[in-house]
């Protein structure tokens, strides 16, 4: 288990009382952290401070970082899924983990689907194509 100090969106978080001594570290399974370490940074503090949903950060992975593998973006998904069911509770917490374990899957499942009918599929780039052209639901939300 790597443990990751948490974003500074924690402190607008219930329960941050915006001193970081006193909060939680975020707890995720893995070295997969240090792969990803920034990307999944980002990703927690994407959903923690409210700029979007986990919809929009699967969206913003793929604009922000284009040339990146696009299964790394699933497991940054998954990463930060995991770190905030394992740290949080609460029904939004519970809420934000599930969506964001969805758009895991999901993510998954476009990447599986552009192979299986021959397109690119290794990098954020290949992504925004294959939304663009044969699935929008990432793009729309």
């Amino acid at each position: 288990m790597t443990l990751a100090t948490p974003p500074a969106a924690m402190a607008n978080w219930p329960g941050g009382n915006g001193d970081p001594a006193g909060w939680p570290l975020l707890c995720v399974w893995g070295d997969a952290l240090d792969k990803g370490d920034d990307l999944a940074e980002f990703a927690i503090d994407f959903l923690l401070s409210g700029r979007g949903s986990a919809r929009a950060l699967t969206r913003e992975l793929a604009i922000r970082w284009p040339n990146h593998p696009a299964l790394e973006f699933v497991l940054v998904l998954s990463l930060a899924a995991n770190g905030i069911e394992s740290t949080l509770s609460g029904e939004q917490a519970d809420r934000l983990a599930h969506e964001t374990w969805q758009m895991a899957a999901l993510l998954g499942v476009d990447l599986y689907d552009a192979q299986a009918l021959g397109l690119p599929h290794r990098s954020g780039a290949d992504l925004l194509r294959y939304w663009q052209t044969h699935d929008g639901f990432f793009l729309n939300g």
